[in-house]
């Protein structure tokens, strides 16, 4: 036997094909004294490929065999292919060494493991053996190598930030969300809709859209797009309170009380039942007359009527036209009618008000007296009619002075112009001088109606017969009042009240 076999009682574990000077050389070359036998830990007894070559891997019964000869109790063929086989290897040497090799510092592990890989692989190399040689990554850990720290008690300063796991930091739309904000709120539906185009209503547009059976839908046109926007904006939600608007004009004869069912009628159009008009003009108001001739009772009958509680009870004293539009009647009689003053006004808004939500009053033209003052004492905004001929576009002037005279330039803010023709051949000229006059005030920019067969008829108005201008202009004065949604009225101090 060699002297692998005999000697100390470590080397009758050792290869018997690695001579000691081959052994001995690759200490000298690696720069490492030779190693004692090491323990098997559990990775190495799980991973090792082959058999192990740790302390111990023989049985005592088995003598190791002399270089180059076949082991005892091995097969003929295992045994030529022992003989056949180099009596030594040095990457079967840096294979051995790798698993032997003592425990690595602390510091610099991970370099020292891809050394071992580059040093295994050159070697390999070297010796023109296939020897396939395992990566840096698989190679056997010890129990001596630095483990992360176990911290006791509360965590260490940056535990649980996503930089210290390698998270890249939130961006954009995630760092506005926030971490703590959670996934949901950064799911929108609008990303994974489709939206839908709005379908034109007239025109070449429509033509198209029908001609193609719906395939081919261009989309509203920008007259459409503006109309639709309006309407929305009538039908906004209304805060807070109700809305009042009063609708006034200096001189008989300007289309006061047709603006006031038109508007009327539009805005029950669009919100439905919940708008009602009353006619507060003293001078013998003809508000029904537009609305629903049939409409008798007044206020009057309505202040009453001490059982009223909600809005079916007022309208048993109300009238309705095509639009869902309710009007409480003027009085007619000739001898004693029943007229508002400032109670009566302020009581009748007060019973309304608990069933409508929008509600327009037709007023008188004296700006001083005690009526017209309550009527603006409630009003939330304000139309101021006018014609294009020259006496009524001059008191619509007046008008807007009188406001600020009697310390209602706020409330004024909360009015426009409405300039409504009378004539097929409206009068250019006045019009451009009143529209230039005001240009610099609030008033800038009045709306116009134009002249209509169907108004000028002084009948019931029904909104479905008007011109398409017509029907357009009473839309943008609606949509004007809606802007002043949810604001409070604005009355004037006892002592400063005409």
């Amino acid at each position: 036997m060699s002297d692998n076999t005999t000697g100390d009682p470590q080397s009758k574990h050792a290869r018997a094909d690695i001579p000691n000077q081959e052994r001995s050389t690759e200490h000298t070359d690696r720069g490492a004294a030779p190693s004692s036998p090491v323990e098997a830990t559990p990775w190495q007894a799980s991973h090792s490929p082959g058999p192990d070559f740790t302390a111990g891997a023989y049985p005592s019964s088995t003598p190791a065999a002399e270089p180059g000869q076949p082991h005892f109790g091995a097969t003929p063929a295992e045994a030529r292919h022992s003989q056949a086989q180099p009596t030594s290897s040095v990457a079967d040497t840096h294979v051995f060494r790798a698993v032997e090799q003592p425990p690595a510092a602390a510091t610099g592990a991970s370099a020292h493991q891809g050394d071992q890989a580059a040093h295994l692989t050159a070697a390999a190399q070297a010796a023109g053996t296939p020897t396939e040689v395992p990566p840096a990554a698989t190679i056997a850990p010890t129990h001596n190598q630095a483990q992360p720290p176990q911290y006791q008690g509360a965590p260490p300063p940056g535990w649980g930030d996503p930089g210290s796991y390698g998270v890249r930091p939130a961006s954009g739309e995630h760092a506005r969300i926030g971490l703590d904000a959670g996934l949901a709120q950064g799911f929108r539906q609008e990303r994974f809709t489709t939206e839908v185009k709005p379908q034109p209503r007239s025109g070449w547009r429509k033509a198209v859209l029908t001609s193609t059976f719906g395939l081919i839908n261009l989309g509203e046109s920008k007259i459409e797009r503006i109309d639709r926007e309006r309407g929305e904006k009538i039908m906004a939600n209304i805060p807070r309170t109700e809305f009042i608007f009063a609708v006034m004009g200096p001189r008989g004869g300007v289309s006061k009380t047709t603006t006031t069912a038109a508007i009327g009628s539009m805005f029950a159009r669009l919100r439905g039942a919940e708008v009602v008009v009353i006619d507060a003009d003293p001078n013998d108001g003809n508000l029904a007359s537009r609305v629903n001739p049939e409409a008798t009772h007044t206020f009057a009958d309505v202040l009453a009527d001490k059982r009223i509680n909600g809005v079916n009870d007022i309208r048993s004293y109300t009238r309705r036209n095509a639009a869902q539009l309710d009007v409480l009647a003027g009085c007619t009689k000739l001898v004693n009618p029943a007229v508002y003053n400032r109670e009566t006004l302020l009581n009748t808004i007060n019973v309304l008000r608990s069933g409508y939500r929008i509600i327009g009053i037709d007023c008188g033209q004296n700006l001083g007296d005690e009526l017209f003052s309550a009527v603006l004492d409630v009003a939330t905004a304000l139309v101021i009619v006018t014609g294009d001929q020259i006496d009524s576009a001059e008191s619509a002037l007046k008008h807007y002075d009188r406001l600020g005279a009697h310390g209602r330039s706020e409330l004024r803010n909360r009015s426009f112009l409405l300039i409504s023709d009378r004539s097929p051949k409206p009068n250019k000229l006045v019009r451009n001088g009143i529209e230039n006059l005001v240009s610099t005030t609030v008033w800038k920019d009045p709306a116009h109606v134009p002249f209509d067969e169907h108004l000028h008829e002084a009948g019931v108005i029904n909104l479905g017969l008007l011109q398409k201008a017509t029907f357009r202009s009473y839309l943008e004065a609606t949509a004007r009042l809606a802007s002043w949604y949810g604001l409070p009225p604005i009355p004037l101090p006892p002592g400063r009240r005409s």
